[in-house]
């Protein structure tokens, strides 16, 4: 039975208290763990200024969200994989087409320098954080595919079987791949429906970070990309110094919170195998997805992907 407003009011007024008695008991720790902070910075920059100079094998250290993800380590099973797929009219010629990728990724800024050289890096480890670092044997030919396993025409069936079947395959080189197919059917009845070809990308999580293998594709798929957001917001310097100063002090209130509401809402769960799950919200059924997914006339991934990027 789900409360009355005056219980929940009543309710809440009691988590506020209790948060705000807890937030007390622990702002003796807070310097402590400000400090720490301040030590893991100070060593991950000064890691990444040796690097930069006395390692030139290796590239950017990855940004700290795409550590939860990590980057796959070649030969071994991915466990980051995500995957896009485009429909494009007409069938795409292959040789252009990895002409056309080898020819982005390959692009450099005004610098000289590559404007996407995740494309061509492997994830590696360097004095306990992980960096990118280059490939040695970077082949164009290990990542773009004609077709999947000699097979080039594809149908909305056979893309979830590929789909399954490839989530977890290592990678060769850079965790990114791309299969054309020059004859899509929607269905495998289809016999006089226009030409069509289909494109199926799978890569790491991680790359989503750099924008690189978004942009390359809708390059060389004529798809329109959102643009890149300025980090120029418009908002005065001591606005946002503000913001930050606020959303520090709170930091301690808003974490105890967020646990309290975990255990208050009954998040804190075992599943079914027995692991200690904790939920930050109620799980969102399948079916809603699906209904969204039908409305909206997309895919899961139309659904699942903006939700879980942003």
């Amino acid at each position: 039975m789900a409360p009355s407003p005056k219980q929940a009011v009543k309710r809440s007024t009691k988590g506020h208290l209790l948060v705000t008695i807890i937030t007390l008991l622990f702002l003796p720790c807070i310097p402590i763990a400000l400090l720490t902070i301040f030590l893991a910075y100070l060593i991950r920059s000064t890691v990444k200024i040796y690097v930069k100079h006395f390692r030139p094998e290796f590239g950017k250290i990855l940004p700290l969200r795409s550590l939860f993800f990590q980057v796959d380590i070649p030969g071994t099973p991915s466990e980051s994989s995500m995957f896009n797929n485009s429909i494009l009219k007409g069938s795409v010629e292959f040789n252009k087409f990895r002409e056309d990728i080898l020819v982005k990724v390959n692009q450099r800024n005004d610098q000289g320098d590559l404007k996407y050289p995740e494309l061509q890096q492997i994830g590696a480890s360097f004095a306990g954080y992980s960096f990118w670092k280059w490939d040695k044997y970077f082949d164009i030919n290990n990542h773009v595919h004609l077709g999947y396993e000699g097979c080039t025409s594809l149908t909305l069936d056979t893309l979830n079987q590929i789909t399954s079947q490839q989530m977890h395959q290592p990678y060769i080189g850079s965790p990114w791949e791309v299969f054309l197919f020059p004859d899509f059917k929607f269905r495998s009845t289809d016999i006089d429906s226009e030409p069509r070809s289909a494109v199926v990308v799978r890569f790491n999580h991680a790359l989503i970070d750099g924008y690189s293998l978004v942009e390359i594709m809708a390059e060389s798929s004529s798809i329109p990309v959102p643009a890149r957001r300025s980090k120029n917001t418009g908002k005065r310097t001591a606005w946002k110094l503000g913001n930050r100063i606020m959303n520090l002090l709170l930091s301690p209130y808003m974490l105890v919170g967020n646990f309290y509401d975990t255990w208050d809402e009954k998040l804190l769960k075992r599943d079914n195998s027995g692991t200690l799950v904790v939920r930050y919200s109620e799980p969102i059924p399948i079916s809603f997805i699906k209904s969204l997914k039908d409305k909206l006339g997309v895919s899961f991934g139309g659904i699942y992907l903006p939700i879980h990027i942003h």
